[in-house]
């Protein structure tokens, strides 16, 4: 299987205070489905799964991310699961967590 990371800007970039949005959302998905990165002022973070992306802010809140909104950091992959599998039985972390040793025991 063929992988590419797509990394705009560094947390270096991040940690010296750099907050301001340079890549929206909508450009940041023509790079993958599946990321991690901030918003503007860097308040909370932004994870995107099979291209729809949350933003949890630091007053515990949590909402859909407008694709005309831009990010200082965001790192994109365009995942290719190898395994799917749909269980129905999982209620609770304990039981995901049993789900999942089976399926992938190593």
């Amino acid at each position: 299987m063929n992988s590419r990371i797509f990394q705009h800007n560094t947390f270096t970039t991040l940690s010296i205070g750099f907050y301001k949005g340079t890549i929206t959302l909508k450009e940041a998905l023509t790079h993958g489905k599946v990321g991690i990165g901030t918003l503007d002022t860097a308040n909370g973070e932004v994870t995107i799964i099979d291209g729809i992306a949350y933003h949890g802010d630091s007053e515990n809140q949590v909402r859909l991310v407008e694709e005309n909104e831009t990010m200082p950091y965001v790192a994109m992959v365009e995942h290719q699961p190898i395994v799917k599998f749909t269980d129905n039985s999982v209620s609770n972390s304990e039981d995901f967590l049993s789900a999942l040793t089976k399926r992938f025991p190593t």
